[in-house]
């Protein structure tokens, strides 16, 4: 990032812009690349073939997988970041746009293509192979390290070989301090039978485009946030009540997997608000009403067990929790994402980041089902900052 317009001098700067994002410093990751291929750096569209864009990649390919569906997903910034930060307390609030590229994984196991046998990550160096993927043995450099050791290292010079089931956009307007979005009357209906008298905070727009939204404000010309539209035919994207207006095979409905309130067992009153454990955002869906399940901690949290013979990871065990809910549905609920200000010691600082964003469906059935998409996303991403300020 650029730092400008502080309030005071340095070492007491007080309230600064930024703006970016720009290029990172030696031994950081090299995320600067075209577009259309991650394994090329450049510093502008001319270095890239065609009409392929070069842009910032927010990290290393990120590798997801849960319930034995997986994915890969590629982040890039769409146009420019731009916040403000406290010099003095660490305190930092900004806005930003990703557009997140979603791959099918191959198996549960191996999300993204790894980068295997390479020396010390974001060196430069090319010192490892890729093992997986379109570039499967070519020389790769590690850009990331997923703390989930079966899903190991990344590296843009590995690209995914899946094909590509969404481009979602993100917001990813973000701050250090706290983010809470409360249910209204202005977020859409749930539309999963059942529950379609509740709230909940996502779905999308009715266009062919069919993106992500909290409430009509979101949609452009007009459209209904969660209403229903023609699905492919002569009438694709057309705002519909019934088949009938989306003639040459089309169908009248929504993207994505039902929305509910959450995604607990319901205990037969028709009301899913009440099954969650917390009335403050977040917690586990009801004790004895579940589900209830077991997977290997702390490391491979995407594999399912009955006991600790099934965790293939040293050092994980087998346990077992109700499942994570938020508690939305009736208006006032709130879901709140927590960030922490680091004050800079020596010009380093550890922020943590908080954001709440609305996430889109994919072409796959499989991943809206266990993902709950489209449904509500949180982030809260601990970080590392330097700064090249004066001692």
């Amino acid at each position: 990032m650029n730092v400008s317009s502080c309030a005071g001098a340095a070492p007491n700067c007080g309230i600064c812009s930024y703006d970016g994002p720009i290029e990172n410093g030696p031994g950081q990751i090299d995320s600067h690349r075209c577009s259309c291929d991650s394994r090329v750096s450049c510093n502008v569209n001319a270095d890239c073939a065609g009409s392929c864009a070069c842009v910032f990649y927010f990290g290393s390919h990120l590798p997801l997988s849960s319930g034995g569906v997986s994915t890969c997903v590629k982040n890039t910034f769409q146009g420019s970041i731009s916040g403000i930060f406290n010099e003095d307390t660490g305190a930092t609030a900004g806005n930003a746009l990703l557009l997140s590229t979603v791959f099918s994984g191959p198996t549960a196991d191996d999300p993204c293509p790894k980068c295997v046998g390479d020396g010390p990550a974001n060196d430069g160096t090319k010192g490892g192979n890729c093992v997986g993927g379109d570039d499967n043995g070519d020389l790769c450099d590690i850009m990331g390290t997923h703390p989930n050791q079966i899903f190991g290292d990344t590296s843009l010079d590995c690209r995914p070989a899946g094909a590509v089931i969404a481009n979602l956009n993100i917001d990813l307007s973000n701050t250090t301090g706290s983010k809470t979005r409360t249910l209204s009357t202005a977020n859409p209906l749930c539309t999963e039978a059942g529950y379609t008298a509740q709230r909940c905070h996502c779905d999308t727009c009715a266009t062919l485009a069919a993106e992500s939204c909290a409430t009509n404000a979101d949609c452009p010309g007009g459209a209904v946030c969660g209403g229903r539209r023609c699905i492919g035919g002569d009438n694709a994207g057309a705002p519909c009540t019934t088949a009938t207006q989306c003639p040459g095979g089309g169908a009248c409905g929504r993207p994505g997997r039902a929305t509910a309130p959450n995604q607990c067992n319901d205990d037969g009153d028709g009301d899913l608000t009440n099954n969650c454990s917390s009335n403050t955002g977040d917690g586990d869906c009801a004790p004895g009403q579940g589900p209830f399940e077991q997977f290997c901690k702390p490391s491979a949290i995407h594999i399912g067990c009955a006991s600790n013979v099934d965790c293939t990871v040293p050092g994980d065990t087998c346990v077992g929790a109700y499942r994570k809910c938020y508690n939305n549905g009736v208006p006032g609920n709130t879901v709140t994402a927590t960030g922490a200000a680091s004050p800079p010691v020596n010009h380093e600082s550890n922020p943590k980041l908080a954001a709440l964003f609305c996430i889109g469906p994919t072409i796959t059935p499989a991943v809206n089902s266990v993902a709950g998409l489209p449904g509500l996303g949180r982030l809260e991403l601990p970080g590392h900052a330097t700064d090249n300020g004066p001692p």
